[in-house]
C-alpha cells in the first residue's frame, strides 16, 4: 500500500491545504504592529500561513514527512516516472528549512531577550503579552531581518515599508540630508523633510550618538567620495555586505522598490541614485564626521578601527 503520513496520502495533502486556507490565520493579510517568535520566523522563512491547530514545527515537519514519503514510495517503485534525484534534493531542502527555523527563533529570542545590539546599531524591540509571550515590534524586526541575514518581510505580496513614498516616485525624487547630532532627513520631491534620529532607520548607534558605517558611507558618499574607497577594483565581501544592508534600509524607508544605487563597476563603485547633502554645518560636528569617515574607511580596508566604528 502507498505510503501516507497524518493519514492523508501525500498528493492530496496540498490540495487539503488549500481548502484549509479559510480556516489559516494568514499572517500577511495585515502582517500587524507585533508578532510572536513564531509569527516572525514564519515571516522569515515566507511560510504565509499556519493551519489552526498547527504549530510552525508541525506544518515545517508535515512537508519534511511528505518529502520522505515521496522519496520512499519512487524508492519502491510506487512513482517510477519521478526523478529520485530532484525527490533527494527536496527533501534536503525541507530538512535544513526546518533547521533554520529552529536557529531564527532561537536567535530572535535570544536577541530580544538580552536586547542584543547589531553591528549596525539594530535591535529587536519587545515585549510580553498578557500569557506572557514574547512579541516582537514588527518596525526592528524588518531592520533586523535585513541586517543580520538579507531578508525582508512581505505582506500582501509586498516587501514591507515604514513610508508611504507619493504614486510614481523613484529614487531620483529622494534626497537625504544627514543633519547634527547624528539626525538624518529624507525629502520626497518638494514634500516635507521626515528628521529621524539615525539609529532609528539603520545609520546610527543606539547607545551613543554618531552614524554607524552605513550612515559613514552615506557621509562619503555626501561629500563625493566613492564607494569602496581607493583605486578602482572589485569590491570584497564586507563591502557587498554593507551595501546590501543599506540598501535594504533605504528601500525599508522610503518604501521604493527598485535598487537605489547603478550597478557597481570597479572604477566608480555603487553611485547613489538619489541625491544627497551633508547639513552638518557646525565645524566640531563636521570634524568628528570626518573623523567617522575616516575610522570606518581604516577598518574596512585593513587599518585601525573596533567594532565600535561599525
Amino acid at each position: 500500500m502507498r505510503l501516507t503520513f497524518f493519514g492523508i496520502k501525500p498528493h492530496c495533502y496540498a490540495h487539503l491545504l488549500s481548502l484549509n486556507t479559510r480556516l489559516c490565520r494568514t499572517m500577511t493579510d495585515n502582517l500587524l504592529n507585533s508578532l510572536t517568535v513564531e509569527e516572525a520566523v514564519a515571516q522569515l522563512i515566507r511560510l504565509d500561513y499556519i493551519p489552526e491547530g498547527f504549530s510552525l514545527e508541525a506544518m515545517l515537519r508535515a512537508f519534511l514527512e511528505e518529502a520522505e514519503v515521496d522519496l520512499e514510495n519512487a524508492k519502491n517503485g510506487f512513482s517510477p516516472n519521478i526523478d529520485r534525484s530532484a525527490l533527494q534534493i527536496r527533501l534536503t531542502g525541507c530538512q535544513e528549512r526546518l533547521a533554520f527555523a529552529k536557529i531564527l527563533s532561537e536567535d530572535i529570542s535570544y536577541c530580544a531577550e538580552n536586547k542584543i545590539v547589531s553591528e549596525d546599531g539594530g535591535q529587536l524591540v519587545s515585549s510580553k503579552d498578557s500569557n506572557g509571550r514574547l512579541q516582537i515590534d514588527t518596525s526592528s524586526l524588518v531592520y533586523w531581518a535585513a541586517s543580520r541575514y538579507g531578508i525582508g518581510i512581505t505582506a500582501n505580496g509586498q516587501e514591507v515599508v515604514l513610508s508611504n513614498p507619493p504614486p510614481k516616485s523613484n529614487w531620483s525624487d529622494i534626497t537625504i540630508y544627514l543633519r547634527s547630532e547624528a539626525r538624518i532627513g529624507l525629502k520626497i520631491s518638494n514634500g516635507t523633510e521626515d528628521i529621524r534620529k539615525a539609529h532609528e532607520v539603520g545609520f546610527g548607534h543606539q547607545k551613543r550618538t554618531a552614524f554607524n558605517v552605513l550612515g559613514g558611507i552615506l557621509l562619503g558618499a555626501a561629500e563625493g567620495l566613492r564607494y569602496p574607497r581607493g583605486n578602482p577594483r572589485i569590491a570584497m565581501n564586507n563591502e557587498k555586505k554593507h551595501i546590501s544592508v543599506l540598501r535594504n534600509h533605504l528601500k525599508s524607508w522610503t518604501g521604493l522598490t527598485e535598487d537605489p544605487f547603478n550597478n557597481f563597476n570597479p572604477k566608480d563603485g555603487w553611485v547613489p541614485k538619489f541625491k544627497i547633502k551633508n547639513k552638518i554645518n557646525i565645524s566640531k560636528e563636521r570634524a568628528e564626521a570626518d573623523a567617522r569617515k575616516v575610522s570606518y574607511n581604516e577598518k574596512l580596508h585593513g587599518g585601525a578601527g573596533t567594532d565600535e566604528d561599525y
